[in-house]
């Protein structure tokens, strides 16, 4: 399917979806592969994510949904609501120079050297090398109003290691709390050879996420994982899911982490931005890219800051 058809149907799905928001026990409604026993399969549907699954016979008339909706399927997903993948234990190794796929905190946890996220990427914007992560990861819930007059030019990011300063970059101003993205200025050398640890290759533009293309992210944590789009929240079209039936995904530390499609070209081109996953490790929820940079381009538009 091409992405323009795959477009097409996505405004559609978000068009039938408006109907059931607000539906009780519902998190989030999709437009992704329909999931038989666990297994994805190739037909696309519109997925209703639950808090809990019942059996039929034991739903009120009301609360069954139906089989189709539109010209799409219906599936009904279980208890997919992410959480937040940040960690608190040791951390394990050192990567230098900077690159993408490492662990790193900022000083507002100071009083807690083992809580830490993943720095994503790296990536020039103006005149900067940027590292990426999410806003939860240097900020916690903090108040972007805190932020921008309290953080922003001050806070300080470390790659985390335990007993030493290493001061890594600095807070910037291009951060979004809903989009769960944050910035800071690299002030350290950084890999001009390879992006992503443990993943060949530089990173070139951001590509949109299309359901079923394969990805791949490396994680503080779990280290390069694997996993396939089956789905794009047609609530907050800036999310996707990612899922796999087989194996990890993600786990607490991998907060930040990009997940980027390599396509054979030794030229890994970032899809979205992780930053929760589930109880059970083959899933994981992500930003895209597409709505991270559009955010940041309206933002130096309208205040050309960054730090």
């Amino acid at each position: 399917m091409k992405l323009r058809e795959e477009q097409k149907l996505f405004k559609e799905a978000q068009g039938l979806a408006r109907q059931f928001v607000g539906h009780k026990g519902v998190n989030d409604i999709e437009l992704g592969l329909k999931q038989i026993n666990g297994e994805l399969t190739d037909e696309i549907a519109i997925r209703f994510n639950v808090t809990k699954k019942k059996e039929e016979k034991k739903l009120k008339k009301s609360e069954i949904f139906p089989r189709k909706v539109g010209r799409f399927a219906t599936d009904v997903l279980q208890n997919q609501t992410a959480t937040l993948q940040t960690r608190n234990e040791n951390p394990r190794s050192i990567v230098q120079p900077i690159m993408g796929g490492i662990q790193i905190q900022s000083s507002l946890y100071g009083t807690s050297p083992n809580y830490w996220g993943t720095m994503g990427c790296l990536f020039r914007i103006q005149n900067d090398i940027l590292g990426f992560t999410n806003y939860h990861v240097l900020y916690g819930k903090t108040d972007p109003s805190i932020v921008l007059s309290d953080y922003v030019g001050k806070l300080k990011i470390f790659q985390n290691l335990n007993g030493t300063d290493n001061k890594i970059g600095i807070a910037s101003s291009l951060f979004n709390q809903n989009l769960d993205y944050a910035t800071f200025v690299i002030q350290v050398p950084y890999d001009e050879l390879q992006s992503i640890n443990r993943i060949e290759g530089l990173l070139e533009s951001y590509v949109y996420p299309r359901i079923n293309m394969q990805v791949l992210k490396s994680g503080a944590k779990t280290g390069v994982t694997y996993g396939i789009i089956d789905g794009r929240s047609c609530i907050d079209c800036s999310e996707i899911s990612i899922y796999n039936p087989t194996s990890a995904v993600s786990d607490k530390g991998d907060s930040g982490s990009v997940w980027m499609l390599n396509d054979g070209t030794n030229i890994p081109k970032p899809v979205a931005l992780h930053y929760g996953g589930g109880e059970t490790n083959k899933w994981a929820k992500a930003k895209t890219f597409a709505s991270i940079f559009a955010s940041i381009r309206n933002k130096i538009n309208n205040q050309n800051l960054m730090v």
